[in-house]
C-alpha cells in the first residue's frame, strides 16, 4: 500500500545554498524522526502507533534521482520503501522547499502514519539549519569559535570547501592517529574538515594551520566535545575528508591561538 505527503518550508538563503545542505546526506538521516540505529549506509526506524503497535525496521540510504532543483533519497527494506523528496524554487529573496514523502509497504498503517510527523521534523530541521551565507568573500568565519554539534556551523564551513575524498576505512588504532595521518598528507591546507558515520558514532573535526579547532563526537548516548577522546574512537567509518578553498587570512588565524 502507499502513503503520501507533502509540505513547503521557506528558509532565508539561495536555493544553491539549500541544495548543498540537503545533498550532504548526513544532515537527512542525522535529524531524521524515529531514527534509532545509524551503521554506515543503513538506519534503524522504529515506528509506533498508539504506543500499541510498532515496526521497526533496516533501511539502505541511497541517493535516488538528482535534477535541476530537485533531490531524491530512497530508503529500501525488505518490504517497505520510503522516499524522501526535495522541490526546491528560488524568489526573490528565499528559497521555497516542498518535502514530499512517500512510503510503500505492507506496514503502511503504521509508518504510512508517521508521514507527517517525519515531514514536520524535516521541515523543523531545514528551516533551523540553512542560513543565508551573509558574510565576507573569506565568510567571516570565526573558526576557533565554530560549535561543530551544529548543523548551521558545519555548513558555514561546507559551503566555502571542496570534498577532497571519500572513503569506507577502518579506524585504528585509533581515531586519533587516522587524523593525524590525513592532516599530515592535507598540510597545504590550512582548514581542513574531517567527518565520518559509524555504527552507532558520528564525529566531526576541524583542524587550522596544524592544530586542532573543534572536535564533536556523538555515540548515541552522549555528545562529547574533548580531543582526548579521539584516543578512544576505534572501528569502520564513512569519512569525508573536505579541504576550505577561499584562502586564510594568516593574521586572523593567528590571532586566534
Amino acid at each position: 500500500m502507499t502513503k503520501l505527503h507533502s509540505q513547503e518550508v521557506i528558509v532565508n538563503a539561495p536555493c544553491k545554498t539549500a541544495e548543498k545542505w540537503l545533498m550532504d546526506r548526513n544532515n537527512i538521516i542525522t535529524n531524521l524522526p524515529f531514527v534509532v540505529g545509524i551503521k554506515g549506509d543503513e538506519i534503524t526506524l522504529k515506528f509506533n502507533r498508539m504506543g500499541l503497535f510498532s515496526y521497526k525496521d533496516v533501511f539502505t540510504v541511497e541517493l535516488g534521482l538528482i535534477g535541476r532543483d530537485f533531490i531524491e533519497y530512497k530508503l529500501k527494506a525488505k518490504a517497505s520503501l520510503l522516499e524522501i523528496m526535495f522541490s526546491l524554487s528560488q524568489g526573490a529573496k528565499d528559497c521555497s522547499i516542498k518535502v514530499m514523502l512517500k512510503y510503500v509497504g505492507e506496514k503502511e498503517w503504521i509508518a504510512g502514519k508517521a508521514l507527517p510527523i517525519i515531514g514536520d521534523g524535516i521541515a523543523k530541521t531545514i528551516k533551523d539549519q540553512i542560513k543565508e551565507e551573509q558574510n565576507s568573500p573569506f565568510t567571516g568565519i570565526d573558526f576557533g569559535n565554530l560549535d561543530l554539534g551544529k548543523i548551521s556551523d558545519v555548513s558555514k564551513i561546507l559551503l566555502k570547501s571542496k570534498l577532497e575524498r571519500s572513503e569506507s576505512v577502518n579506524v585504528s588504532p585509533n581515531l586519533a592517529v587516522y587524523l593525524e595521518n590525513q592532516f599530515t598528507d592535507l598540510a597545504k591546507y590550512p582548514v581542513v574538515y574531517i567527518s565520518g558515520l559509524g555504527e552507532g558514532i558520528s564525529f566531526r573535526v576541524l583542524m587550522l594551520n596544524g592544530e586542532f579547532k573543534g572536535v564533536y563526537i556523538n555515540d548515541g548516548n552522549a555528545e562529547i566535545r574533548d580531543e582526548t577522546a579521539l584516543n578512544n574512537v576505534k572501528g569502520q567509518f564513512k569519512v569525508n575528508v573536505y579541504v576550505y578553498l577561499t584562502a586564510v587570512n594568516k593574521k586572523r588565524l593567528e590571532g586566534q591561538k
